[in-house]
């Protein structure tokens, strides 16, 4: 794939930085909050991500000022600011020919705004994991709380916001990403962003869009609630919506369904790229008390288990994690009944942000000892109250209950499925010991390979 080229374009005295990739259709992918155009190529997943948008289009992506490659220093936190940006960008590279617009998350109500002052400008809008109001996505004490923190702590908000829109990735992708965050901006900076995030409102502007438009949300997000784009796809005159499994906010994880579902809006067909692309065959297909299992150019059978038939709901579902109260039931996409008992009350929700501020301090003080033990000790104990913070809120500190059986189905779920995975490595020892890497369990359970496998299933 061609290396992304950086560019520069200008809105007053301040110069905004755009990489362009690929050939074909313009397409513009609006920033997120914080962003950086050199250290999110470090990300593999993410660079899959852009790679395929520019094998079809030449993909346009920028950093608005304050962040990234743009210039840093910004005073104006205004959402006409990032209209001005969003248009200085487009002006530059497509003034005869509309173009495609993708906005996700911050850059989905710009996105809507251009859209309808604009019109001759597009050809199609995609939009992802977005909102009309800023006011939707936490209240207002929330939202402070938040930015307070972002503020004061940069280092540890951005740890924080990671565990909120990447919940579930692996430990080295989210300290890649909240590394790429810490690079790309100030906590002023960020902080600055996410308040102008929260006073965005595109209500009336969505209702005057025409350009054909499609929404796209994953149903469990947990940084931005579907009702939200629900909201925004009843307002665009015309817009379809489709709604994804996922938690996950960042839309490069869980799977390609994002791409998937922009690409075929797009009436761009990839499949026999992917196809030949997409690694190793497996397939695993139950047929009355039997089970096909097929790996490596090999078939072998096992006698049906439960722990078998949870695999093969996971592995149908890359990266999208399941409760396991859902798999114990037999319901992958159920909802949990649960409790009205918070998981973390109000005075121990303050114990744990104040230990997480202490931790920031002595972290600092480890690392400019060079206490490399003393660093990994708080790092662990940072990353797991963090996990619990995250757990209990989502990106508008909204209190979450626990399911009185969960735990009883997490450890009834775990068995099983190491039960399962060890009769496959009996008769497949290579994919035993892969099912035994890539299927992560717990109270929410998920399949996530390190390399594509096209998985034929059935029952």
């Amino acid at each position: 794939m061609t290396r992304a080229q950086i560019h520069f374009c200008s809105v007053g005295s301040q110069r905004v930085a755009f990489a362009v990739q690929g050939s074909g259709p313009v397409l513009v992918l609006g920033p997120a909050c914080v962003s950086d155009l050199e250290r999110e190529a470090e990300e593999p997943r993410l660079r899959a991500f852009y790679d395929r948008l520019a094998a079809r289009f030449t993909l346009v992506r920028y950093d608005h000022t304050g962040v990234g490659l743009s210039d840093r220093a910004r005073e104006d936190f205004s959402f006409e600011r990032e209209l001005l940006e969003l248009t200085s960008v487009v002006d530059a590279v497509s003034r005869q020919q509309p173009v495609v617009l993708m906005g996700g998350s911050f850059g989905g109500p710009v996105a809507t705004a251009f859209a309808a002052r604009y019109p001759e400008r597009l050809s199609q809008l995609v939009l992802y994991g977005t909102f009309a109001g800023g006011d939707q996505l936490a209240p207002a004490g929330a939202q402070k709380a938040i930015t307070d923190m972002v503020r004061a702590h940069w280092r540890l908000g951005a740890r924080m916001l990671t565990s909120i829109v990447a919940v579930g990735v692996s430990e080295d992708e989210a300290r890649r990403y909240a590394r790429c965050q810490l690079g790309a901006s100030s906590g002023e900076n960020a902080a600055n962003l996410l308040e102008l995030m929260y006073r965005m409102d595109v209500r009336q502007q969505a209702a005057q869009v025409r350009t054909p438009t499609l929404v796209i949300h994953r149903r469990h997000d947990r940084s931005i609630p579907l009702e939200a784009a629900r909201d925004v796809a009843s307002r665009i005159p015309g817009s379809g919506m489709i709604t994804l499994e996922g938690q996950v906010h960042l839309p490069w994880f869980e799977n390609s369904g994002v791409l998937d579902a922009a690409l075929e809006f797009l009436n761009v067909d990839d499949s026999d790229e992917r196809s030949s692309d997409s690694g190793e065959h497996a397939e695993l297909i139950r047929s009355g008390d039997v089970w096909a299992i097929g790996w490596a150019g090999s078939r072998h059978h096992l006698k049906h288990a439960k722990g078998l038939s949870d695999i093969a709901t996971l592995v149908q579902r890359p990266g999208t994690g399941v409760a396991a109260l859902a798999l114990a039931e037999g319901m992958p996409h159920a909802g949990l009944e649960v409790s009205a008992q918070p998981l973390l009350d109000d005075q121990a929700r303050r114990e744990f942000r104040q230990r997480l501020r202490d931790i920031d301090v002595e972290l600092g003080e480890a690392e400019a000892h060079v206490d490399l033990a003393r660093q990994e000790k708080l790092t662990v104990e940072r990353q797991a109250l963090l996990s619990e913070l995250s757990a209990a809120a989502g990106l508008g500190m909204r209190k979450r209950v626990f399911a009185s059986d969960a735990e009883r189905a997490r450890k009834a779920v775990t068995a099983r499925l190491r039960d399962a995975i060890a009769r496959v490595r009996g008769v497949h020892p290579s994919l035993g010991e892969h099912l035994d890497g890539a299927i992560v369990t717990g109270l929410t359970c998920m399949y996530r390979p390190t390399r594509p496998i096209r998985w034929r299933t059935g029952a």
